[in-house]
């Protein structure tokens, strides 16, 4: 999911890209995608300004089978 979550961010398809990255931030823990990972990785680089990224960014990490 990561790499079409990737291509939705270079279409400019930002709203979509950043809907599908909350949705793979709640899957379990161990997956490749986290808040901190998203803070540092230049792939997200195009999105980074956008309003609905930065808040994402600005949320608690879900971690655990508590989320």
């Amino acid at each position: 999911m990561n790499f079409f979550t990737e291509i939705q961010a270079r279409t400019g398809e930002t709203a979509e890209a950043v809907k599908t990255l909350r949705q793979v931030l709640f899957l379990p823990a161990g997956m490749v995608v986290s808040i901190q990972r998203l803070k540092i990785d230049p792939v997200w680089d195009l999105i980074r300004n956008d309003p609905g990224f930065q808040q994402l960014l600005a949320g608690k990490e879900q971690i655990g089978p508590n989320k």
